[in-house]
């Protein structure tokens, strides 16, 4: 065309331009609009558009959460009736999940999983949630066994549950200081630690009281040590 230029929004005097380009930085309220653009030779031409209100994209993660090492948990991004573009997780650092709607976690120590999603409008929400790791005590000593053939209690077991990763030493020893049993990195397999009967040198004790020590390592990293009495009732 030739200059000036016209311009027209919604059938109404705009502005007045020289030539190209046509730089604008206002508002235009949301709605159907048309802008025409007419030259000196009154050629024109209409553009029609919409603007749309960008409305704040709500993500919800869900309430913070408590589990106990070595469960599961499953954390959804929920964004209402928006069309997901992409999501962005970290727990961290980046989580490997393009545009994943759902992690399963499995942490071995409190995290705060962060979202960042854009809907297919454009539009940036983001969340927080906190996943709060919980170590229960992990060992069962028991405080006496009776290795009197009775068929009950006959055998002492020491258990350990699933939050534990090794169990570094467990040994058992008299009140002067003579050791009877001696286990060393031993890795649990959901079976008794300890399965001692009583006997030392092909000898059953008599009855007495016994000192264990023992130390574990959890899943976390953390190292606990334990010590107690066990009590032999013949």
């Amino acid at each position: 065309g030739v200059g000036p230029f016209s311009l027209f929004l919604d059938d109404a005097p705009f502005a007045v331009l020289q030539s190209p380009p046509f730089d604008f930085n206002g508002e235009v309220e949301e709605g159907a609009h048309s802008l025409v653009i007419s030259d000196a030779n009154n050629c024109s031409d209409t553009l029609m558009f919409d603007i749309e209100v960008d409305e704040t994209l709500a993500v919800d993660l869900g309430p913070d959460e408590f589990i106990k090492l070595g469960d599961e948990t499953t954390v959804e991004a929920n964004i209402g009736n928006s069309i997901i573009d992409s999501i962005v997780w970290r727990i961290d650092t980046i989580v490997d999940c393009d545009n994943c709607t759902s992690l399963t976690l499995s942490p071995i120590h409190t995290v705060k999983v962060f979202a960042q999603v854009i809907s297919e409008s454009g539009c940036v929400g983001e969340a927080f949630k906190t996943i709060y790791v919980e170590r229960l005590p992990g060992v069962y000593v028991p405080n006496v066994f009776s290795p009197d053939g009775d068929g009950l209690n006959d055998v002492l077991e020491v258990y350990v549950t699933d939050q534990v990763a090794q169990i570094d030493f467990f040994a058992l020893f008299d009140r002067w200081g003579n050791e009877f049993v001696q286990y060393d990195d031993v890795i649990p397999t959901g079976e008794p630690l300890v399965n001692w009967d009583g006997r030392f040198r092909n000898k059953l004790l008599a009855s007495q009281v016994l000192v264990y020590t023992l130390q574990v390592t959890y899943k976390d990293g953390t190292v606990e040590q334990y010590s107690g009495d066990i009590t032999i009732m013949r």
